[in-house]
């Protein structure tokens, strides 16, 4: 991969409770890949959209789209963000 990932995870955790839907998922996507995930039902694999989507905050790691972090970026311009997000994943 060459240059800055368009999508990419670091140890990105989501605890529901005592439940841990996504436990240090690390990842990169390039710009013009074509990427799947691939899991049994309740592996995760909905969650991990949902957060880098910035429907979701993690509970720990980092998760960022075309460089924006979610966590951090997500909120106050939440529409802003999913309207950068939906174009990235859609256009790029």
């Amino acid at each position: 991969m060459s240059g800055e990932p368009m999508i990419e995870c670091e140890r990105l955790t989501k605890r529901f409770g005592h439940f841990t839907a996504v436990d240090h998922v690390s990842f990169k996507v390039g710009k013009g890949s074509i990427f799947g995930f691939l899991g049994p039902n309740g592996s995760g694999k909905s969650t991990v959209i949902r957060l880098l989507c910035g429907l979701l905050q993690p509970s720990d790691g980092q998760a960022r789209i075309a460089g924006l972090d979610v966590a951090r970026e997500t909120r106050p311009n939440q529409d802003a963000y999913r309207v950068h997000v939906a174009e990235v994943l859609a256009l790029r």
